[in-house]
């Protein structure tokens, strides 16, 4: 699976949501290809984007860039909005957890807890990493295709 499916598919969603004039994606180096389940992965892109622009200023744009590292497909989710509190940073993605500066009624607490584990049956993983002055940068890592991985297993998520 190419990356560049999803992003079409994501850009699509929050288009078609009057969201997509906020995002701004780029996307670094040569084309990578993934063994994946393209919907589960993209609901991972939009549940981080949804929350990007959640709890950002509607003035403010969130930054997607997409590059491959270290043998990952990466994929970063930027925004400056309301930040996670240093203290809580430890339960972001537990289930039905919420951090307490998150607006009422906004969330149900699932989105991150469901991306960790979508990502971690394709041997991903997600990173919180706050930043100052409320800048959040979500990065979820994807395995890329190799010759290493075992044969069966290609044929599973191919399938």
């Amino acid at each position: 699976m190419a990356f560049d499916r999803n992003r079409c598919d994501v850009q699509l969603h929050f288009d078609m949501t009057g969201r997509g004039e906020r995002l701004h994606i780029k996307t670094g180096g040569e084309a990578t290809s993934i063994f994946g389940d393209h919907d589960m992965l993209a609901t991972v892109v939009i549940n981080l984007i949804d929350n990007a622009l959640k709890y950002s200023p509607e003035t403010q744009h969130i930054h997607i860039d997409t590059l491959s590292a270290h043998g990952s497909v990466v994929i970063q989710v930027s925004d400056r909005g309301i930040g996670i509190p240093k203290a809580e940073l430890h339960k972001i993605g537990r289930r039905f957890f919420r951090a307490s500066n998150a607006k009422a009624g906004s969330g149900t607490g699932l989105g991150l807890y469901s991306s960790r584990k979508l990502l971690a049956y394709h041997g991903g993983a997600l990173e919180m990493h706050p930043r100052e002055g409320g800048e959040t940068a979500a990065v979820a890592r994807v395995p890329v295709l190799n010759g290493a991985t075992e044969p069966a297993l290609q044929e599973e998520l191919v399938t």
